[in-house]
C-alpha cells in the first residue's frame, strides 16, 4: 500500500489463489525450482614420509551437502491450512441454557465465519495469521572442511589433531515482518514525548475526535471526552488520555513501545460510524495510510519464510588412544569450539548484524577421558601368580573402568528489558567485571546458606535511572498517590565500591555504582550476546566387572556401575535464567528491585547411582 487517502478498496488487499500441477495456475509455484545445486566432496590421505616411516599421517576432506526446501519441517502447515480454512466457535451458553442441547445443535452449527478459504480478508480483520514464501528461496547447503594430522607415538600409542569446520549458508529461517513498527515512522519520538511529559501533536491529530478513556480505562469516564475537545476546562489530548488510559500507561513507563504500537494497530474506540472496528481509531483521522504500523494490516502475524540464517562452527579436536597393554588402554580427548550465527529472536528484523553471535549451546571447551585396568590378580599376574582351580577362577579377570567428563558451561547472556522487538541486552555504563561469575555456595539468605551465580557481596539490583524520566503528570510514574508504588518496574545492576567512587550513591546502606541498566526505547544495549559461561559440567563415573570362564565358549559377567562416584550435586538454574532461542540462557536484569536476588540459585540436584547387570556370552 502506499500512503495516502484510505479506503478499504479490495483491489488492494492480499489476494490468495491456488498454485501448482493441477490448479488453476499450473505455471506457478509457492518458491523456485532450483536446479543448478551442485555438491562434490573431495578428499586425500598423505603419509609424510618423514619424523619416521609410516608414523604420520595428514588426510583432509571438503564436501557440499545440500537441503531441499521439501524438507523443511514447518513448510507443510503454512501450505495447508491458509486464512479460513479453520474456524474456531465455542458456545458458552447463558443463564437459561447453560449446556449445549443437541436437539439445538442445528441453531448454532454451522457457526458464522467471517473470513472464508482463500478468500480475501477485510483490513479490518487483523486477527488472522498468514505464511508467505521468498520469491527467491533456494535450497540451503553446508560447507564441511576437515584437516587431521594423525601421530603413532609408539606402537600402542597414538595422537591425532583434527580441525573440523561447519559452514551453513543460506539456512531456513522465518520471522515475523508484521511486526509494529515505531522505529521508522516517527512514533518512537511521539511515545518518547508523552512519556517525559509533553504533547504529541501528530497523536493530536491521530486520535482527533476518539476517546481513550471510555468506560473505566480512566478511572472515571465523565472527565474525558473525544480529543481536541474541552472537558470541565481540560482540553483532551492524546498525551494526557495515553498517560491516563490502563491501555498505555505501564507499557509507556517501562518504554514497551512496540506493545503501544500493536495496540494502536487494532484500536477499538469510540469512532463515529467506526466503532467496534479493529483499527478504526487508526483510520478516523484518514490522515493516516492503513500500514502506518503494521506492513499488511489485513493480517495479524504475517510470517515470512527465506534463506536468512547461516552458521560457521569451528573447532579444534586432539585425541590420543593407548591400546591394550598389560591390562591397560584408555583414551582421553579435548574439544576447543565456536559456533556463530544469529540468535533467536531478532533484535530488529531489518538490522540483523548485531544478533550474529555464538549460538547453539556452545560449551568453548570439552574434556572427555575413559580408561579400563584389568587387576593384576590371579594366574599370570602380579599378584597370586600362581594360583589355580577354584581360586584361580574367583580372582581372575576383575576389570575396572573410569570414566571422566569436564566441559565449560554453555554461553548465557544478561537480558535486559526489550526495547526494539526481543534479544534485550543492558547497556554497559561502567565495566562489569565477567570475571566474577560462577557457582559459588555458601551465601547467607537469612538464616540459612544458597548458592549464587553472582557474589551477592559485591552485585545488587536496583531501580534503573531510566525510571526517573516518566513524568508524573496524570501520574504515569504511579508516584502521585496515597500509597506511591512506581510503574515503571526497570531495574539496574549495580556492584558495591568504595565510597568516593564516581558515580556511586547509596542504596539500602551499601554505596554501589551501576554497571548495567536498560538502554532506551528503541535502543540496542550494548553488552552483547552471550558474554558468559554458564555453569560448567563434570562428571565421574566408574564400573567393576568380574568375568567367569564357564567352559571354552562360553562366559558370564557381573558388573556394577556407579554413576557420580563423588555425589557431585550439580547447581540448578539461577533465579532469572531463561531459554533465550538455540537454547542459550540469560540472566535478567529487567525484573523488579523487590525480586529475587540476581543469580540466586535455588536448588542443586544430583545423586550418586548404583546399578547392576548380569551378562551371559556364548
Amino acid at each position: 500500500m502506499k500512503p495516502g487517502p484510505v479506503t478499504p478498496d479490495a483491489n488492494l488487499l492480499t489476494q490468495l489463489q491456488f498454485v501448482g500441477p493441477g490448479s488453476p495456475n499450473p505455471g506457478k509455484t509457492v518458491y523456485p525450482n532450483d536446479w543448478n545445486n551442485f555438491g562434490p566432496a573431495v578428499g586425500f590421505a598423505w603419509q609424510v614420509p618423514w619424523f619416521g616411516e609410516n608414523k604420520t599421517t595428514v588426510r583432509g576432506g571438503y564436501q557440499i551437502t545440500f537441503q531441499t526446501p521439501a524438507k523443511f519441517g514447518t513448510l507443510e502447515a503454512p501450505l495447508a491450512f491458509p486464512p479460513g480454512f479453520t474456524y474456531q466457535a465455542a458456545y458458552s451458553g447463558d443463564t437459561a441454557n447453560p449446556y449445549l442441547d443437541l436437539t439445538m445443535l442445528s441453531r448454532v452449527v454451522p457457526a458464522p465465519t467471517q473470513t472464508l478459504p482463500m478468500q480475501p480478508l477485510k483490513l479490518t480483520d487483523r486477527n488472522q495469521a498468514i505464511s508467505v514464501f521468498d520469491p527467491n528461496l533456494v535450497s540451503p547447503y553446508v560447507q564441511n572442511l576437515t584437516l587431521s594430522v594423525t601421530r603413532s607415538v609408539r606402537r600402542n600409542m597414538t595422537m591425532d589433531v583434527r580441525y573440523v569446520g561447519t559452514l551453513a549458508v543460506k539456512q531456513f529461517r522465518n520471522f515475523n515482518i508484521n511486526v509494529p513498527n515505531f522505529l521508522y515512522n516517527g512514533l518512537i519520538d511521539e511515545f518518547n514525548s508523552i512519556r517525559t511529559g509533553d504533547e504529541s501533536a501528530t497523536l493530536n491529530q491521530m486520535f482527533q475526535g476518539v476517546n481513550l478513556c471510555t468506560g473505566i480505562l480512566c478511572g472515571s469516564a465523565a472527565n474525558y471526552g473525544p480529543i481536541g475537545t474541552t472537558v470541565s476546562g481540560v482540553l483532551q489530548t492524546a498525551a494526557l488520555q495515553m498517560r491516563s488510559s490502563s491501555q498505555f500507561n505501564s507499557n509507556l513507563a517501562n518504554g514497551n513501545y512496540q506493545a503501544i504500537a500493536s495496540t494502536i494497530n487494532t484500536l477499538n474506540a469510540s469512532v463515529p460510524a467506526a466503532a467496534g472496528i479493529l483499527g478504526a481509531a487508526l483510520r478516523s483521522s484518514r490522515k493516516f495510510p492503513e500500514n502506518f504500523i503494521v506492513t499488511n494490516p489485513q493480517f495479524a502475524n504475517v510470517t515470512y519464510y527465506t534463506n536468512l540464517d547461516h552458521n560457521n562452527y569451528h573447532s579444534l579436536q586432539t585425541e590420543f588412544t593407548f591400546r591394550p597393554t598389560h591390562g591397560f588402554a584408555g583414551q582421553a580427548t579435548y574439544t576447543w569450539s565456536k559456533n556463530l550465527g544469529l540468535a533467536g529472536t531478532l533484535t530488529n528484523p531489518v538490522d540483523r548484524a548485531g544478533d550474529y553471535t555464538i549460538v547453539g549451546g556452545n560449551r568453548q571447551h570439552a574434556l572427555r577421558t575413559n580408561g579400563t585396568i584389568e587387576l593384576p590378580i590371579g594366574p599370570n599376574k602380579l599378584l597370586f601368580a600362581n594360583s589355580s582351580g577354584v581360586l584361580a577362577r574367583a580372582i581372575e579377570r576383575w576389570q575396572l573402568g573410569l570414566i571422566y567428563n569436564l566441559s565449560s558451561g554453555q554461553y548465557v547472556s544478561i537480558a535486559a528489558n526489550d526495547m526494539v522487538y526481543g534479544n534485550g541486552v543492558p547497556d554497559i555504563v561502567h565495566p562489569f567485571p565477567l570475571d566474577n561469575a560462577g557457582v559459588r555456595w555458601g551465601a547467607a539468605a537469612g538464616s540459612f546458606l544458597e548458592g549464587r551465580y553472582l557474589d551477592p557481596n559485591k552485585f545488587v539490583k536496583v531501580p534503573d535511572p531510566q525510571c526517573n524520566l516518566v513524568t508524573g503528570l496524570q501520574n504515569l510514574n504511579g508516584l502521585n498517590q496515597a500509597v506511591p508504588q512506581a510503574r515503571c518496574t526497570l531495574t539496574a545492576l549495580a556492584m558495591v565500591v568504595p565510597s568516593g567512587t564516581t558515580d556511586s550513591f547509596n542504596y539500602n546502606g551499601q554505596n554501589v555504582q551501576i554497571v548495567l541498566q536498560n538502554p532506551l526505547p528503541g535502543k540496542r544495549g550494548t553488552l552483547g550476546q552471550n558474554v558468559l559461561n554458564g555453569i560448567p559440567l563434570w562428571r565421574f563415573d566408574a564400573n567393576l566387572s568380574k568375568t567367569f570362564r564357564v567352559g571354552e565358549s562360553k562366559a558370564l559377567q557381573f558388573r556394577l556401575d556407579a554413576l557420580n562416584v563423588l555425589n557431585h550435586p550439580f547447581p540448578g538454574s539461577p533465579n532469572g535464567l531463561i531459554a533465550q532461542g538455540f537454547n542459550n540462557p540469560s540472566l535478567t536484569i529487567a525484573n523488579t528491585a523487590a525480586s529475587t536476588p540476581f543469580g540466586q540459585i535455588p536448588s542443586k540436584t544430583g545423586g550418586r547411582q548404583f546399578q547392576g547387570s548380569l551378562r551371559f556370552t556364548f
